[in-house]
């Protein structure tokens, strides 16, 4: 192979395989974008591993990543070798938002949604319809893969920063309860996803069943023909390029476990730059360095979610995640906070550890700390003499007060 043009991109006349190469350029990079994978992968991985090449890809198909992890994913570690599926917006951000959840201990349970503005391209629908009729979808529950149930239909779902409720689909069960069924923090995750236009998504269901309906008695071949012919009635025609103003993104997290929970949002702009970017940066890495984890790896594990985050960031296309996290457990006032728990108010409890008398008016600072000096005129002293932190018990005699009672507790904060 040529050591000139170390980076194949496989499905480059596509939409986000030209964003791919843009995002190659801009790195000075000499991948596979085509879909749906499940049709055409194969041969790539299998030409990948024969060659000694790392492979990644874009798609999120359930039962791709499945595929990829248990036929090619040990041989691809035997060879040093980055077996990733699934580096896109759609999943990868996602993940970016529940590794942050996951970094404090004791969460155990993922709910994520996913949602963007604008309209599938080409080969994203052919895949969606697919991978509706010939696969199924699942979900992580106390670490087995459960069977969403596919007469379900759309699901609202609440969208932090709107008002109003999103439509959502499990969308094929997406890529994040194959990535975290091995994770041993993680025993349940389930993922919904889908776009902001209410009316494009309850097109969706009825396109599907209408799909399925045509093709049950098909023969793979015929069926496959007559899903992409189904497909280019929904959309046939190269999408316009993003606008921020319109091509939102938003990736949010409900981590929980029995103590706690942590809420996680990253809004962003440009799904499609988004999957570009990442795949040049996947690249422009691995030209450099080995990953962080070899054969079947997500994007997060193979580079580490916040050198993800800060390569978003850094080409403006996601904002700063927005952490909100509570704890049960915690002796505190508030038990939300971003940041840290804050105790609730109370009666103030003066610390006399270091505390100065207050000066007296007329007095000097020598008369301040104790030392005598001839009265003023017109001095005023304090009843009894006392100072802050002295109780003056009868007879005269000053008892102090002990520096423990002024501790306050923020054990768990």
């Amino acid at each position: 192979m040529s050591t000139s043009k170390p980076v194949i991109v496989y499905g480059a006349s596509g939409y986000t395989g030209r964003l791919v190469c843009e995002s190659l350029r801009q790195y000075n990079v000499p991948f596979d974008t085509v879909g749906p994978v499940s049709k055409y992968g194969p041969e790539v991985v299998q030409a990948a591993l024969a060659a000694g090449l790392h492979y990644t890809d874009t798609t999120g198909e359930q039962d791709w990543l499945v595929r990829c992890d248990d036929e090619w994913g040990e041989e691809f570690a035997a060879k040093g070798l980055l077996l990733s599926p699934g580096i896109a917006h759609m999943y990868t951000v996602g993940e970016i938002a529940a590794q942050i959840a996951l970094e404090k201990p004791g969460l155990d349970t993922l709910d994520i949604a996913v949602f963007w503005g604008g309209s599938p391209t080409i080969a994203s629908t052919q895949t969606i319809l697919v991978n509706a009729a010939t696969a199924k979808a699942y979900y992580l529950q106390q670490n087995e893969l459960v069977e969403f149930d596919p007469d379900q239909g759309l699901v609202p779902l609440v969208v932090p920063g709107q008002h109003e409720l999103a439509l959502s689909l499990p969308w094929g069960g997406t890529s994040h309860p194959i990535w975290f069924r091995r994770d041993p923090r993680v025993a349940s995750c389930k993922a919904q996803g889908g776009v902001f236009n209410a009316a494009l998504m309850h097109g969706v269901p009825q396109i599907v069943a209408g799909a399925l309906e045509a093709t049950k008695d098909m023969s793979p071949e015929d069926r496959d023909a007559a899903l992409t012919a189904t497909a280019a009635q929904v959309m046939n025609v190269m999408p316009p390029r993003e606008n921020p103003r319109i091509n939102k993104s938003l990736d949010s997290v409900h981590a929980s476990g029995p103590l706690g929970r942590r809420h996680v949002v990253i809004h962003g702009n440009s799904n499609y730059k988004q999957t570009g970017l990442l795949q040049a940066y996947a690249a422009y890495s691995l030209l450099q360095q080995p990953p962080r984890r070899v054969g079947f790896a997500s994007g997060c594990q193979a580079f580490g979610h916040r050198e993800l985050l800060g390569v978003l960031r850094g080409f403006g296309l996601v904002s700063e995640p927005v952490v909100t996290t509570a704890d049960r457990g915690a002796r505190c006032g508030s038990s939300t906070s971003s940041t840290r728990c804050v105790p609730r108010a109370g009666p103030a409890v003066p610390d006399h550890r270091r505390r100065e008398p207050e000066l007296r008016p007329g007095a000097t600072d020598l008369a301040q700390r104790g030392r005598r000096e001839p009265r003023a005129a017109g001095a005023v002293r304090r009843p009894g003499g006392a100072l802050p932190g002295v109780v003056r018990a009868p007879g005269g005699q000053d008892l102090r007060r002990s520096a423990h009672g002024a501790h306050v507790g923020l054990s768990g904060c």
